[in-house]
């Protein structure tokens, strides 16, 4: 029988995406859309991104942008914790057809053991303590700041008769955030990234500037990587925006020199760039 994998430990750069609500807006049916935006946040899981950057490029794909941060904020909540923290809706109704995340924090078992980290949500206090919903069937009372109800936060367990735990933040990748934002720009600002990697095909050909890349990912703090939609490029958004892409992004490449397709989908590009900068942030 084969050893569980350890954690994946944190990067040691926090990785963001921004990714366009137009992404969506090929797909014919709720059904798609819901199946396209969870093959998006399984990448985002694989690869261990801390922040998915869903933005607006466009009034008409408004519905998209909705089903978009919905399904992914629906896939990021641990199972234990979803009848808690996202209420059913007519938007979700093809959600469960959604692979699962597999991430640490969604946890396989529901067998606890002292030392491991649960996501919880806090329901109220005892005393000086919190009182929060692990998904183990009964409540674990926590030591650790004092923090709104419905709050989720994570717990180590400290004890298991009686539950108990301690509020502290995992030492490895604990999943994404969701956030939203309206236009490109309004994404590059929402991340405060000090390295901002925009994909185009009519950026940088990734092999003349791969080592300066490595260099900049082994210097950054965050890193944004930002991605087009399936009608407009980067370049195009920006325009329509009004602001000069190159001035706002450190580096624009192109990851896939040579594509033998027209065109390359987005949800395509995300696994294509996220497995190389993978490869590079670790040389």
């Amino acid at each position: 029988m084969s050893a569980q994998p350890s954690p994946p430990p944190r990067r040691s750069v926090r990785l963001s995406i921004a990714v366009p609500a137009s992404t969506l807006s090929v797909e014919p049916s709720l059904r798609e859309k819901t199946l396209k935006a969870g093959l998006i946040g399984r990448a985002a899981a694989i690869f261990r991104v801390e922040e998915i950057i869903v933005y607006l490029d466009s009034e008409r794909y408004r519905k998209d942008f909705r089903v978009f941060v919905e399904v992914l904020r629906y896939l990021e909540t641990p199972p234990h914790l979803r009848k808690r923290l996202v209420p059913l809706k007519p938007i979700l109704r093809y959600a469960g057809l959604l692979p699962p995340l597999q991430t640490p924090h969604h946890p396989s078992t529901s067998k606890p053991r002292a030392g491991e980290y649960r996501e919880g949500v806090v329901l109220g206090y005892s005393g000086d303590k919190l009182v929060v919903d692990v998904g183990l069937g009964k409540p674990l009372v926590a030591e650790g700041p004092r923090v709104p109800r419905m709050s989720r936060i994570a717990i180590r367990i400290t004890s298991l008769s009686p539950l108990e735990g301690v509020v502290e933040e995992p030492p490895y990748y604990w999943g994404f955030s969701v956030v939203k934002a309206e236009g490109l720009l309004g994404a590059i600002e929402a991340a405060g990234a000090d390295l901002v990697i925009a994909t185009s095909r009519w950026g940088v050909p990734l092999e003349r500037v791969r080592w300066e890349l490595e260099k900049r990912l082994g210097e950054a703090g965050k890193v944004l990587v930002l991605f087009g939609g399936p009608h407009e490029g980067l370049y195009l958004i920006a325009r329509r925006e009004r602001f000069d892409l190159e001035e706002r992004a450190s580096m624009v490449v192109n990851f896939v020199p040579e594509q033998g397709t027209r065109t390359v989908r987005t949800e395509e590009a995300v696994f294509i760039v996220l497995g190389i900068l993978n490869v590079l942030g670790r040389s």
